[in-house]
């Protein structure tokens, strides 16, 4: 179920795997992404969720300065909140690659964070996470 949507992401909700996913498309501006990561804060807060999916397919380059605000101000409260798996679907070209890099290096350990080329591929670890949907 659609949740949330901008110029650059859709916000789902899959309530069988109690996860969000964020489909992103093209270069998104500070303020479109940080919109998004806002909500994706908010939603995630409000549903009890424990699992991401962000399908950074057709993603283009996010700054590093946007990267590293995500892992200074989104990470801590995801986890407080219950954040505990992450799936990244990678985009083909390296440049927006290089972006979700940045992203998962400032991520901490508590995280388990997968990387996938297929948003099914992802979907099927998540339901086999032991003792979660």
């Amino acid at each position: 179920m659609k949740v949330f949507e901008n110029s650059n992401v859709v916000i789902e909700l899959d309530e069988n795997l109690q996860c969000l996913i964020q489909h992103w498309r093209g270069f998104a501006s500070t303020e479109k992404y940080r919109e998004a990561i806002f909500q994706t804060v908010d939603l995630f807060k409000k549903n009890k969720l424990n699992k991401i999916l962000s399908n950074t397919k057709n993603f283009g380059i996010v700054k590093k300065e946007d990267t590293d605000w995500t892992n200074a101000y989104s990470m801590p409260l995801l986890i407080e909140n219950g954040l505990l798996y992450v799936a990244f679907i990678l985009p083909d070209n390296v440049f927006p690659q290089m972006s979700v890099k940045n992203f998962t290096q400032g991520a901490v350990s508590e995280v388990e964070i997968q990387y996938f080329k297929e948003v099914e591929d992802a979907k099927q670890w998540m339901t086999e996470i032991p003792g979660k949907k």
